[in-house]
């Protein structure tokens, strides 16, 4: 995984921006998990840190909450519609730079509205 300066000129991200203007703080919780090797799963739960060990219990492996912030469910599928070429399949994505600026993003977010 590297930083999310690569994702600087990624021309998705004004999409992302948009979408997180629109959806944010309605009682869901969107989260953004990492699993080796290289994938990101984009989801919604009400408590991310039971999802969580759901999610790790599934797949067997390490996985890491990269972030997450309370919004629309609708905020999901905006974001699974704007990362749709690096669907892997259901809500697993190819882990690409521009995915940690999303992280940093929900983070953000998070903490303002504490």
């Amino acid at each position: 995984m590297s930083d999310d300066h690569d994702a600087d000129d990624d021309p998705r991200w004004r999409q992302v921006e948009e979408a997180l203007r629109r959806h944010f703080g309605t009682g869901t919780f969107i989260y953004l998990m990492y699993a080796s090797p290289q994938r990101v799963k984009i989801g919604q739960a009400m408590n991310v840190a039971d999802r969580l060990t759901t999610v790790r219990r599934d797949l067997g492996r390490t996985v890491i909450v990269m972030g997450y912030c309370e919004a629309s469910p609708r905020l999901e599928s905006a974001l699974h519609r704007i990362f749709t070429d690096t669907r892997l399949g259901g809500e697993w994505f190819t882990f690409e730079p521009i995915f940690w600026r999303l992280a940093t993003a929900l983070n953000r977010l998070r903490k303002t509205f504490l």
